[in-house]
């Protein structure tokens, strides 16, 4: 059973998160939002008026999740489903206690998760101590179990929401081919990950990667408005950066696993070839906190028993 906690005890890296939601009419629920003294801001079309994330959270539509609904006189519209997302959070009481309470409101006034819905996670990593180090695991290691990051993050059972393969793309087979003849020591290594424009992998691919302004993001998660589980999605995703970052993953037996794969690269099914001793082996390596590792696994077996 996963408890929601005040800290994670990793707070080296700032986060947010990204929840989408529908049936519910945003004008509506931001009044809500406002009873209850949430920390939000309705903005629509923020992402075009630089809104600020320092301060406030956001709610807005979103095009995957919104419809459009007009009264018989056609006066006005309203819009039905919508996105909020997080303001700046770091590892501390208030930040947890601020994304429980947006969840608490959105279930509270009805909000569902639909087929389409999904949420985000973003992290600041321009705390990385060797970026051509971590540009180099963190591909081997989606390389070699991107399904299981999947199935993980599904969150509360197994469930292909109906847009994953067009904005959370996979993308094993092509770090399969690619990332053991990558030469990482230089510079370099960016042009050959490099899916679209200025991104690691692409803006719609289940990890997109901004190393201009530091930002990693994570696509996969499913839609839904349990704070339990999105706090535990973050931790994952937190704790596995960390220990990238401080050299807790073996690069030879990491290379050793790529060399195998890469000889059945055509053998394995996006949603059914699994490993799940390897992704329990992660989950060792990233923290060694026992209650920790059971949160982790709980998720994983959930979703797994549901399949």
């Amino acid at each position: 059973m996963i408890k929601y906690k005040d800290n994670i005890g990793i707070n080296k890296y700032n986060f947010g998160t990204e929840i989408e939601f529908s049936d519910i009419n945003i004008g509506l629920l931001y009044k809500n939002f406002k009873k209850e003294n949430c920390n939000v801001k309705f903005v629509l079309d923020h992402k075009l008026k630089g809104f600020d994330f320092n301060k406030y959270w956001c709610l807005d539509r979103d095009a995957t999740v919104t419809y459009t609904y007009y009264d018989d006189n056609q006066f006005g519209k309203s819009y039905y489903g919508g996105e909020i997302s997080s303001k700046i959070l770091n590892d501390n009481p208030s930040s947890w206690m601020e994304l429980k309470n947006i969840c608490t409101t959105l279930k509270n006034n009805n909000a569902s998760i639909n087929s389409n819905c999904s949420n985000h996670i973003h992290v600041d990593i321009s705390n990385i101590d060797n970026y051509n180090n971590f540009y180099e695991i963190f591909s081997k290691i989606l390389a070699l179990y991107e399904n299981d990051f999947i199935l993980f993050y599904m969150g509360e059972r197994y469930f292909v929401r109906d847009t994953f393969l067009e904005y959370s793309r996979p993308l094993k087979r092509d770090l399969l081919r690619k990332v053991l003849n990558i030469d990482f020591s230089g510079f370099e290594y960016l042009k050959q990950l490099i899916y679209e424009d200025k991104y690691i992998f692409g803006i719609n691919d289940g990890v997109h990667i901004n190393p201009v302004y530091n930002e990693l993001e994570i696509r996969y998660p499913n839609g839904t408005l349990d704070e339990k589980i999105i706090q535990n999605s973050i931790n994952f995703t937190l704790r596995l950066i960390d220990s990238i970052n401080n050299d807790k993953f073996d690069k030879n037996e990491i290379n050793y696993l790529l060399r195998r794969a890469n000889k059945n690269i055509f053998n394995y099914d996006i949603f059914s070839s699994i490993n799940y001793n390897g992704f329990y082996k992660i989950i060792k390596t990233i923290t060694n906190d026992s209650c920790l590792e059971n949160d982790f696994m709980s998720q994983y077996e959930k979703v797994l028993s549901t399949k």
